[in-house]
């Protein structure tokens, strides 16, 4: 508030930002956030073998339904189906409590939309890590084909 005598001005800046002024002082700075699908990060199928075979601990969480999990899944995945009650507490249990630990979310493949749904929930209730494999299980089994022709080619 401002008292008698007092000018309060609300400058635009750049990019969105106001600033907050009251007798050429500045008082305040507002930045606005951008959007959970501006912050929306990614991981290739080469950069999740390689995360996979490193020391860096991470969260891998299958998004699709339990039977579909247990029919196939990437090893090592935890399965938190997208429908759960409480979907963001129940990934947060897996990852030990912890929002700021690396959780790479995938579904079905390129065509589903159940890990972007799953990433946008986990940003939206605080967790500061999320990434979406988006190349999903679909991907993963493709490449797992390409190492297994390699290897038997290589064996020749």
């Amino acid at each position: 508030m401002t008292g008698a005598g007092e000018r309060s001005l609300v400058d635009r800046i750049d990019a969105g930002c106001l600033a907050i002024r009251a007798d050429g002082r500045l008082l305040a700075v507002a930045v606005p956030l951008p959007s959970p699908a501006l912050m929306k990060k990614t991981i290739t199928t080469e950069k999740l073998q390689s995360l996979r075979k490193g020391a860096e601990g991470f969260l891998l969480v299958d998004v699709l339904s339990k039977e579909q999990f247990a029919q196939d899944h990437i090893p090592g995945a935890r399965n938190v189906p997208l429908d759960t009650f409480d979907f963001a507490h129940a990934v947060a249990e897996k990852a030990a409590g912890s929002k700021a630990r690396k959780v790479v979310l995938y579904c079905s493949g390129p065509t589903c939309d159940a890990s972007s749904k799953a990433a946008k929930m986990l940003v939206e209730s605080g967790f500061t890590n999320v990434i979406e494999y988006e190349g999903g299980l679909a991907s993963w089994n493709e490449s797992k084909k390409a190492r297994l022709a390699a290897a038997a080619k290589a064996a020749r």
